[in-house]
């Protein structure tokens, strides 16, 4: 995966892969933005399923 992030590549959202929240934000620069609307429209996490919190929950 590091010659993914070497040319400041994203991932696509419809397939699994290894980078975490702490790797996307560094890729998407409206990502706290992003984060106010889906805790605003998801503030308990309902529809997280574990591999959702790994890719945007970053703790």
């Amino acid at each position: 995966m590091e010659w993914f992030c070497a040319y400041d590549r994203r991932p696509h959202w419809g397939k699994k892969h290894t980078l975490k929240a702490k790797d996307l934000r560094s890729l998407y620069p409206m990502w706290n933005r992003f984060q106010e609307i889906r805790q605003h429209l998801d503030p308990n996490g309902i529809f997280l399923t574990p591999y959702l919190r790994e890719l945007l929950v970053d703790e």
